[in-house]
């Protein structure tokens, strides 16, 4: 009867494997979303545990700021405690519909700072974000911040993700804005003229082509020292060698999301933040899938987050 049980969970922990449709084909005992997560079959009385890991590699390693919002939490949770020491933003449902698990921005006076540090002027960067785009500004050249550091833009060591309208490929800082073509952006490096740090874009999603409202994203921004990548729903959107031969030189500046530090244009955010990810180094494109994959998939059992 013992063999029988044992053999029938087994048989359920593959069902359910199966039921949700990510491949689990690569996964070994490694952590999952930062976390050891333990599944337990109690209904079968079965004692042993299951862990499932991504193969991808740690996505822990190399962050140097973490923010997932999680219950109003306003702390770095990647331990390196670049805390959030300002905000006016208000706590809000995330993307899979939890109260008070992320932010809205109103787009005219919210925003979160936190205070300069080593840690986040990093020699290589990826930066990573989950929003959901409400409005589009039509403040001058009609910028819209998502994070950024360094003021005014021709700083040294200057970087943000972003988004405007391109206004039919003429210029962002066209007199009147079309909202039908709104792109993300990222950019990192020194700036000095501006426009010589290495920028990309991304203009191309699974989803749509241009931005959309009320829908969510989850956009990154990566740059290796040689190439700079802008991906869009786990695509990579857009690849350009940064032929500039400057390097980058740190600045002072704090960090700010849902704004610019800039007070004539602060081009604020209007949407929702669920998470926001720094790293010190490019990671690959497939950590870049994995990590979108916590867009849409979530799969929980006691509470926490497996894919």
């Amino acid at each position: 009867m013992r063999l029988f049980k044992l053999l029938f969970a087994s048989f359920l922990v593959f069902l359910m494997f199966a039921f949700f449709s990510t491949s689990f084909t690569s996964c070994q005992k490694q952590t999952v979303h930062d976390t050891t997560t333990v599944i337990k079959i109690d209904t079968l009385v079965i004692k042993d545990t299951v862990t499932i890991i991504d193969t991808l590699g740690n996505l822990s390693n190399g962050l140097v700021a973490y923010y997932n919002f999680n219950g109003g939490n306003l702390n770095d949770s990647s331990g390196n405690n670049n805390n959030i020491v300002f905000n006016n933003a208000t706590p809000t449902v995330d993307r899979f519909g939890n109260q008070n698990n992320a932010y809205l921005f109103n787009g005219s006076s919210s925003y979160m700072e936190v205070k300069n540090s080593g840690s986040i002027n990093p020699n290589n960067i990826t930066l990573f974000a989950i929003v959901k785009v409400y409005g589009f500004s039509e403040l001058e050249c009609h910028g819209n911040q998502i994070l950024s550091k360094g003021y005014p833009y021709t700083t040294n060591g200057f970087y943000n993700l972003n988004f405007f309208a391109i206004n039919n490929g003429t210029t962002s800082c066209a007199p009147t804005v079309d909202t039908t073509q709104e792109i993300f952006t990222g950019s990192y490096g020194d700036d000095n003229p501006q426009g010589s740090n290495a920028g990309a874009a991304g203009i191309s999603s699974s989803d749509s082509v241009w931005i959309q409202k009320n829908q969510w994203y989850t956009i990154a921004y990566t740059y290796d020292g040689s190439t700079a990548k802008f991906y869009v729903n786990g695509a990579l959107a857009y690849s350009i060698a940064n032929t500039n031969t400057k390097t980058f030189t740190p600045n002072s500046n704090d960090l700010f999301i849902g704004k610019h530090e800039n007070p004539l244009f602060p081009y604020w955010f209007n949407g929702v933040i669920d998470e926001i990810r720094i790293y010190n180094k490019a990671i690959t494109n497939q950590q870049i899938g994995y990590l979108n994959i916590l867009k849409s998939k979530y799969l929980k059992m006691s509470n926490k987050l497996i894919y």
